[in-house]
């Protein structure tokens, strides 16, 4: 397996590439999305009150 190959969803995208994924595949993607944004907003919160 060539890892080098391996394009992400964004590059994909940005290529112009169709992506062929079902729904419940972009719920997931969307809603980890969040998670990260959330988690770096209290990992923030907490570092600026020290």
């Amino acid at each position: 397996m060539n890892h080098s190959e391996w394009r992400t969803r964004r590059h994909r995208r940005l290529l112009g590439e169709h992506l062929d994924t079902d729904p419940e595949y972009d719920r997931v993607y969307e809603e980890a999305s969040l998670a990260m944004t959330l988690g770096k907003a209290v990992y923030d919160r907490r570092k600026h009150s020290g």
